[in-house]
């Protein structure tokens, strides 16, 4: 399918709004699962997600843990303003949390027309002392925000003052605010590297007794790390999906990592929790690519245009290219692979490395619609009609499906 010709209108569906989780399941294996094969479908509980995977197969999750990233201002007239922190700017993330005193963050903002005086300051108190939490817009850029934070105790790091001030971001058809339970479940169990403004929801109907279950079977949940951010979240305004603009995501996966899936390429079933995790390993293929024809490119220097994977020969094997991989982190001595992608899956898109995808439900006109779309073809609409037709729960807190790739 040539890119020219796809058109968002084709990746809609109704969507009623009692349809929308607006609450977590207690028992996260209790879900729902609907499971994809070769056109036909079950439905079944996650509990039982291991039944429907090959046994000694590799299943690679997200460790991201969220931020919270909601700071609610409010002005003189005490309208509310919201500032959602996107990523450091100019700071890689460990640093930036680790600031004391001042720091500049990439950020949307809701509500700026009411932001007319030069500094909002937020203050909370805990059980030790007042908290302050000053913000001052800095500069603009695109559809984003450079805010320029400071903070008293000046002490305290930026990562102490956004868990004393911040908010979970729940998303916005969550339509009510976070409360102590968010905490707890809009995270992984697994969860361990903070920076994803968004749950990389996948994974939220993991639990210990299913990684038990998926052990029995030989597998091993293994993960990557790739911080959620707009480029996996943000809508699609454009009628034609070429005119949508994907926004980098920073995401690291370990060399012991790209070794095990490199040797298993053509031996193993490969499934991916969540489309987070997809995104980092077919974007791996291109990487790999990328080296090939450049081999003297530095690790700060490796990022992955939205479109590189369409404009691109595809001349390696998956493993030869995942090989070169490994070959260019020896000569550069790197134990993990740091990068950003922009890779944006659509239908047309030439699928590398995943067999299976477990996923929940994503909202019309979405880039995470595309990728399903990419993924099963046009049978996802079959696929969300089942879902709707036997009450399945959708979105960030809904229910999960496993799908497997057409061409299998």
């Amino acid at each position: 399918m040539l890119l020219d010709s796809l058109n968002i209108d084709h990746y809609n569906y109704d969507l009623p709004p009692d349809r929308i989780a607006l609450f977590p399941l207690r028992n996260r294996e209790g879900s729902k699962l609907l499971v994809y094969n070769n056109q036909i479908i079950r439905k079944d509980i996650f509990s039982n997600l291991s039944q429907y995977l090959d046994n000694n197969s590799i299943c690679i999750a997200n460790s991201s843990k969220v931020l919270p990233a909601r700071l609610l201002f409010y002005n003189t007239t005490q309208a509310k303003i919201e500032i959602f922190c996107l990523h450091p700017h100019n700071k890689e993330l460990t640093v930036a949390l680790n600031q004391t005193k001042t720091v500049d963050w990439v950020c949307l903002i809701g509500n700026k027309k009411k932001w007319k005086q030069p500094i909002l300051s937020l203050t909370v108190k805990d059980e030790h002392n007042d908290c302050t939490l000053d913000a001052t817009i800095v500069d603009h850029i695109l559809d984003t925000w450079i805010i320029r934070f400071s903070w008293t105790p000046a002490t305290d790091s930026f990562s102490d003052i956004i868990h004393k001030v911040g908010k979970i971001p729940l998303p916005p058809y969550i339509a009510r605010e976070p409360n102590e339970t968010d905490a707890t479940y809009y995270q992984t169990i697994y969860a361990t590297q903070i920076g994803s403004v968004a749950a990389p929801t996948a994974g939220l109907h993991i639990t210990q007794s299913v990684i038990n279950s998926l052990n029995s079977k030989g597998i091993n949940l293994d993960y990557v790390c790739l911080h959620v951010g707009m480029g996996t979240f943000m809508p699609v305004k454009q009628k034609h999906i070429i005119n949508h603009t994907m926004h980098d995501e920073h995401f690291e996966i370990t060399r012991a990592l790209i070794k095990m899936v490199t040797e298993n390429l053509t031996k193993k079933k490969i499934y991916a929790v969540g489309t987070t995790v997809t995104r980092v390993l077919e974007s791996l293929y291109w990487i790999g690519l990328m080296i090939y024809n450049n081999p003297n490119i530095k690790p700060n220097e490796i990022h992955l245009d939205q479109w590189y994977a369409y404009k691109t020969e595809d001349i390696l094997e998956p493993h030869e290219s995942f090989s070169i991989i490994l070959s260019w982190m020896d000569v550069h001595k790197l134990t993990s692979l740091e990068a950003q992608t922009a890779i944006f899956i659509v239908p047309g898109y030439r699928w590398k490395v995943i067999n299976g995808l477990i996923t929940n439900f994503h909202q019309p006109k979405s880039t995470l619609l595309l990728l399903i779309a990419s993924l099963i073809g046009d049978c996802w609409t079959t696929v969300y009609q089942y879902a709707l037709q036997h009450d399945f729960r959708f979105l960030s807190y809904g229910d999960a499906s496993l799908l497997i790739r057409n061409d299998q």
